[in-house]
């Protein structure tokens, strides 16, 4: 038999805040009633447009093509990202450097 009387706490992502493993579980559900209900239109749009378009496409497509498109748009975004940052600094003769040079910091210092 389990008991919840010696939950430790836990640092809850959705809430921000430590909580229990039970209240994180409450908020999400929360969160999830909100977008059936439709409190917050544009991220519910987008939650529910992404997860019909997923759909759709793992209907027509194997799941490898449909993983392998998405990074493979993925790379071009962040490459014309890049790119763009890159034009922008050389026109304005700026030093603003690496625009994901946050990104890669933190995944360095994880290592």
């Amino acid at each position: 038999m389990y008991s919840f009387l010696n939950l430790e706490p836990v640092h809850c992502s959705l809430s921000g805040s430590n909580c229990c493993f039970l209240t994180c579980i409450q908020v999400s559900q929360e969160a999830v009633h909100d977008l059936v209900f439709w409190r917050d239109v544009k991220k519910t749009g987008f939650v529910f447009g992404t997860t019909l378009i997923t759909l759709l496409s793992l209907a027509a497509f194997s799941v490898i093509s449909v993983v392998s498109y998405l990074i493979l748009a993925l790379l071009s975004v962040t490459i014309s990202f890049r790119v763009y940052k890159s034009v922008i600094q050389a026109v304005q003769k700026s030093e603003e450097g690496h625009p994901f040079k946050v990104w890669y910091s933190w995944a360095l210092s994880k290592c």
